[in-house]
């Protein structure tokens, strides 16, 4: 949503759908000088708008090689966690530790994997509703990270926010 510096609503950016421009659940989002730069989940792809909301630019994200996050984009590469595939099917009520990589891909799907793991602590809870099994997941330690533009990225996952 957009407002202007004395608080005033001047419109919802998002543009419900799959199509250009558009995107059903929103990951994390970026602000440029000039754009905003949107990673969306569903579907999967990096969108750029300007600041009124014009599509600038978007690429749809091939890889679907298991869970991920995309913790920052620097022009055409962007650097994501990977957990490969879970078994929902397997999963029960509880805490658990989920394992991490960090990769950097490009939008052509060039992947290179760095072989660092971090860990997020999530929660589930597996419930049954008319046959129906359904998961709900809360992170309780997230993952957070940042680019400084000087090909450096930050990342926390404690509780203590020890940066790496």
């Amino acid at each position: 949503m957009r407002f202007d510096s004395k608080g005033k609503f001047l419109g919802n950016l998002k543009k419900n759908g799959e199509g250009p421009g558009e995107f059903i659940y929103l990951q994390n989002y970026f602000l440029t000088n000039n754009s905003i730069i949107i990673y969306a989940r569903q579907p999967p792809k990096i969108i750029e708008i300007d600041l009124t909301g014009t599509l600038l630019k978007e690429n749809r994200i091939k890889n679907k090689s298991g869970f991920y996050y995309i913790l920052v984009y620097d022009k055409e590469k962007f650097w994501t966690l990977n957990s490969g595939l879970i078994n929902w099917g397997k999963m029960k009520t509880g805490k658990f530790e989920k394992k991490m990589e960090l990769w950097s891909q490009t939008i052509d799907d060039t992947i290179h994997k760095t072989g660092l793991y971090l860990l997020e602590h999530i929660y589930v809870i597996k419930r049954e509703i008319e046959d129906r099994k359904m998961f709900l997941m809360d992170i309780f330690i997230p993952i957070l990270a940042a680019f400084d533009g000087d090909n450096n990225l930050f990342i926390s996952n404690s509780r203590q926010y020890d940066i790496k």
